[in-house]
């Protein structure tokens, strides 16, 4: 059974002897063809309401493709809702709608798209609307094709991140915690603490700990870093002017 659900948003007309209104047309039709044009490109999808709530589909507005003729289309069309849906999935589909100004004339002056609710599918370019809902724009641009980062692009990133991750464990193997190394400059890496014999927080730095333990001295809660300050210099005598820096790794 099917059954006609929708009203239309925005009519198409053809040539009429009124040229006033003519123009109005015209001016109005294209602006309802720029809306048509952008909604296009994220195919049909619910732009607005078209909710399932127990046996109704609610009012809305819907993007739909479809065929006129051997002609594609797109339109975008209000939609009234529907009462006593007896199962679903229903589909919307649209159709197009001859309007003549008198029941004797043969030339239209007017037609209309419009949506129409099918019970089955129709065989036509539809959209498909279950107790969960439809297609709905939100979910359009946000598809692999159209969001601001593709899948593939994600992939790429993932797979950078990755292997980011894995350098890191390769330098943390490389460099462990406990490790001292001699730094040029004043300010030291992430990760990093000068030898200046400083407590530090056993459970805080739980790894630097169980690597160098109390052999540099501990309190109740805290160990401390090697004292370097006072170790022999390499750059000394060798017209350096700022003395290097001992510093220990105390996180992975």
């Amino acid at each position: 059974m099917e059954k006609e659900m929708t009203k239309t948003l925005f009519c198409e007309r053809t040539p009429g002897p009124w040229h006033g209104e003519r123009e109005l047309i015209e001016l109005r039709d294209e602006a309802a063809g720029l809306l048509d044009k952008f909604f296009e490109q994220y195919g049909s999808c619910i732009v607005r309401g078209c909710e399932a709530v127990g046996d109704r589909i609610t009012p809305g507005v819907v993007a739909l493709a479809g065929m006129d003729g051997d002609r594609p289309v797109f339109r975008l069309l209000r939609f009234a809702g529907a009462e006593h849906v007896e199962r679903f999935p229903v589909y919307l589909a649209l159709h197009r709608e001859v309007l003549e100004t008198e029941p004797e004339s043969v030339r239209p002056i007017a037609f209309r798209y419009e949506v129409r609710l099918h019970a089955t599918h129709p065989g036509l370019p539809c959209l498909v609307v279950d107790r969960d809902g439809g297609r709905e724009f939100t979910d359009a641009v946000q598809d692999e094709e159209h969001r601001f980062v593709t899948d593939a692009e994600r992939t790429a990133w993932n797979r950078s991140a990755a292997g980011t991750a894995a350098l890191h464990d390769r330098l943390r193997q490389a460099v462990p915690v406990g490790t001292i190394l001699t730094f040029a400059s004043e300010r030291l890496s992430e990760g990093w603490l000068p030898c200046d014999g400083r407590p530090l927080g056993k459970q805080a730095y739980a790894a630097l700990y169980t690597a160098i333990g109390d052999r540099f001295g501990s309190d109740a809660g805290t160990f401390r870093l090697p004292d370097l300050r006072n170790a022999p210099d390499p750059a000394a005598g060798r017209g350096a002017k700022a003395a290097l820096i001992h510093a220990i790794r105390v996180v992975p």
